[in-house]
């Protein structure tokens, strides 16, 4: 039997849930623990959506989108600081609608998810701040 690819259960289903890998979108995705709802995209991208995407290396990946530009998607995993920029809307596979963690299905439109998506984005220079504080304490420690 031939394996599907996430765009073709997307586009017979009209959804799917999986199990991400990585900590680019920790804390709130955790590897092993949660599983993520993707939907069909049916309707124009918006700030702090989460989407599946691939690269043109092939990659999929699933990321926030931290800007909306003429030019194409703003991307960011919730766990970085660095924006991959100019991602075209036609490499979106699918639109995440929520996230499983454990029993508990907590949907994208809820307050207390949309209150996290908009800190997550806000405060991504202090991730930064504490990546750089981290490696400069490891380097005075070596020595």
């Amino acid at each position: 039997m031939k394996e599907m690819t996430y765009q073709e259960i997307i586009d017979l289903y009209g959804e799917c849930i999986f199990a991400p890998v990585g900590k680019s979108m920790l804390p709130l995705i955790r590897e092993g623990l949660d599983t993520v709802r993707l939907i069909k995209v049916n309707r124009p991208f918006k700030k702090y959506d989460v989407i599946l995407y691939q690269r043109a290396n092939g990659q999929f990946v699933l990321h926030r989108i931290v800007r909306v530009h003429q030019q194409g998607l703003y991307l960011m995993g919730d766990n970085q600081w660095s924006i991959e920029r100019d991602v075209d809307p036609k490499q979106v596979i699918a639109l995440m609608s929520g996230i499983y963690r454990q029993e508990k299905y907590i949907p994208c439109t809820s307050l207390p998810y949309r209150l996290y998506a908009r800190r997550r984005v806000c405060f991504r220079w202090g991730r930064k701040f504490i990546y750089v504080i981290k490696r400069f304490g490891k380097k005075i420690l070596k020595k």
